[in-house]
């Protein structure tokens, strides 16, 4: 399970799933909200192991990477 200790919020772990998508997704952020531009910096601090990656993608109902 991912450990979400250190005040790593969900969707700074969302960013840091999208930035080590093997097809180099890039997110973009609209937000004006000073918090969540804080969570989606934060992704650069956060180094998702590999077996991490796959329970965030097969949590999404996936069972086979495509």
């Amino acid at each position: 399970m991912i450990n979400l200790n250190n005040d790593v919020s969900p969707e700074t772990i969302v960013f840091s799933w999208l930035l080590y998508h093997p097809v180099k997704a890039v997110s973009i952020s609209e937000s004006k909200h000073v918090e969540r531009l804080k969570n989606a910096l934060e992704t650069l601090n956060v180094k998702l192991a590999h077996d991490e990656w796959y329970e965030v993608y097969a949590a999404s109902g996936q069972k086979i990477l495509r």
